[in-house]
Order: structure tokens, then sequence, then C-alpha cells
């Protein structure tokens, strides 16, 4: 029996098709949100092993709250691990992890192998920014970020003053061009939090919002030409391309949907509505893409559409290379003189 008394046997013949479906999953796959797995067992068309009828074949709200109940009332079961899944509203910075173990160890020589260059100081461009709507993507951009050493920057539904006034404090004093590569929903509020974090409203008084080009004209002392002419800013996913991709089509929201305060909690009250809605479903009808739905198709996709967007607007690869080569050399000679 699992943990929490309830027989495996109590769950029908399409729970148990699902949650067979997750467990391997979960195999590969350690760190992700109960979101990423509703997307994954759409991808997998799980059939009924007897009716042959697909049991989630879409991301719809009646099949939604379907599987994130089901997921719940197995992981408080004690029938699914609750172990990979991460929480995309909180984060923990661990103590007790520096120093050295005594003296001896500190005084030891430093291992070469620790030793990298900072590939960014040949680079004719600016360290390339990653900005990412909310931390549920984040695990899925890591490779390339860590491949190349990227600046990453993480809003949890919105970035507020204080995160941007950061961010045009430490951007303010460079003087190479600025890639900024964004990773958001395509959905009203997907697209208004990356209009609010680059320029802000019109608005005035206390309704007035600035973006990063705001802050950096109005406090730092640039103008809108040398924004324009040095930053350049690219939403790399999800894309009006992808909304309109028919191979997404099984994991398109309705506006209603995107606007859930919590998707991974379907008992969560929804917000009674959203003012942005009418002017998106006008330009883009119905029909909203939530950015996790890039990884269904194929594994790290996204990283790799990251990976390709910062060597093609962030990176010169051959002075990165030949940077890579240096290190390699350096290395080499210390270790032959020891």
């Amino acid at each position: 029996m699992p943990a929490g008394g309830r027989q495996l046997g109590d769950y029908n013949l399409d729970s148990r098709v699902v949650l067979a479906f997750v467990r391997e999953f979960l195999l590969t796959h350690r760190r992700v949100t109960p979101r990423t797995c509703l997307y994954h067992v759409v991808s997998a068309k799980l059939a009924h092993p007897k009716t042959g009828m697909i049991i989630i074949p879409t991301t719809a709200e009646k099949y939604e709250v379907k599987f994130y109940t089901l997921l719940s009332r197995a992981r408080v079961a004690g029938d699914i691990d609750d172990e990979p899944f991460v929480d995309d509203h909180c984060s923990v910075e661990k103590g007790g992890l520096r120093g050295w173990s005594n003296l001896e160890e500190y005084l030891e020589l430093p291992d070469i192998d620790y030793y990298h260059r900072n590939h960014w100081r040949k680079q004719p461009k600016h360290v390339t920014e990653v900005w990412l709507e909310k931390n549920t993507i984040a695990e899925l951009v890591r490779p390339a970020i860590r491949k190349w050493d990227c600046t990453l920057r993480i809003a949890s539904g919105g970035y507020g003053r204080a995160f941007l006034y950061q961010a045009a404090n430490e951007l303010h004093a460079a003087t190479k061009p600025i890639t900024i590569l964004y990773c958001g929903d395509f959905d009203p509020a997907g697209l208004d939090i990356e209009r609010a974090a680059r320029k802000g409203n019109d608005k005035e008084g206390g309704r007035r919002r600035e973006g990063l080009e705001d802050i950096l004209i109005k406090r730092f002392a640039w103008t809108a030409e040398r924004f324009a002419d040095q930053v350049f800013w690219k939403r790399i996913g999800a894309t009006e391309n992808d909304l309109n991709n028919p191979e997404f089509a099984p994991y398109l929201l309705s506006v209603k949907q995107a606007v859930v305060q919590n998707p991974a909690d379907p008992t969560k009250e929804k917000k009674k509505g959203d003012t942005r809605g009418p002017a998106y479903i006008g330009k883009y009808g119905d029909r909203c893409l939530e950015i996790e739905a890039l990884e269904v198709l194929e594994a790290d996709s996204l990283a790799n559409r990251l990976d390709s967007a910062i060597q093609l607007y962030g990176v010169d690869v051959e002075a990165w290379r030949k940077s890579e080569r240096k290190e390699a050399r350096e290395k080499q000679t210390k270790r032959s003189v020891r």
C-alpha cells in the first residue's frame, strides 16, 4: 500500500493510465511543475485501453482541472513522489555552504580546473541578458544560460520597480550594445508584462509605471535615441508564430483560462476579469499559448531556441572560441610547470 493508505486500485482506469505515464516521466524529469506534466500528458495522447478515447486530449479547462485534481490527489496519497516538483513562486538560498573544512584545506593550492577565463571581456557586445516572465521555465533555459554565461533575470508574474531599477543601475554604465532576450507566455498578461518591463505606461500620477527604458532615461541620463541604438530587445518565445503553429493547437488556452491566478491549484478563484482581454482577442483571437508548451514537441526546444538566439544576437562565436582556446593553453602551461 502506498504512503497515505490509498490503494492504487481506487483509481479508475483512465487515472491509472495517466498516473503510470507521470511516474515514468518523473524518472527522467526531476525539476518540474504540474503545468509541465500537463503538457507532456497531452502530448503523449494517452488512450483508454478499451475505448481508445484520448483521456486528456488538450489543455482545455475541463481537462486541466481533471489532471490537476488527479495529480493533487495522488501526491497527497503518496502515489506520486513530491520530490521532483518545484514551486515557481518560491526560491531558497541555502546556508551552510560557505567556508572550508579546516585551515589546511584553505591553504591548499587552488585546482587549475576551477579556473575559467571571462569570455565576455573580448566580446563586442555586453553580456547577454535573458529575462523570464516566470520561474517555471528557469530550469528549461539554464543549459543555454550556463553555456554562454548570460545574466538571467526572473520575474514572478511581473517586474516590480525595484527589480527594474536594479537592472537599469547595472546596465547604465555599459558602453557596448546590450542584448535582452525575453521569454514569456503569449497571452494578454504575458504581453503586458513584457511591455511594462520594457517601456512602462503613459499614465499620470500614481497610476504611472516606468519600465527599463523610462528609468534609464529619467534616472541615469540616457536619451531615447541611446536606448534605441544600444538596447536590442527580442522576444524568443512564445511568439505569434508559435501561436499560429498548428502543431501547438492542442495546447492553446482561452483568454479566460490564461488569467487563472495559480494554474497549479485548480481550486484557486479566477480573476474577475482582465481589461486587456478584449483588445487581445481583437488582434489575436481567443487563443493563448503558455511558453511551457514549446517543450512538448521536442525536448530542450526552449534551451535550443535560446542557444541559437544568443549566437545570432548576443555573441561573437569566433571570439568566444578563441578565448576558450586561450584558456585551455593557459591551463596546459600551468600544469607543465607544476
